[in-house]
């Protein structure tokens, strides 16, 4: 269960993590 609710937590973290990359990348190309 614990195992579990971890695994959730990182791969949700990780998603977070990669739409802030993708949005920060798409901000800079944006703004030159």
């Amino acid at each position: 269960m614990f195992a579990t609710f971890f695994l959730r937590r990182l791969s949700t973290t990780y998603i977070v993590m990669c739409l802030q990359r993708t949005g920060t990348e798409l901000f800079i190309s944006t703004t030159r």
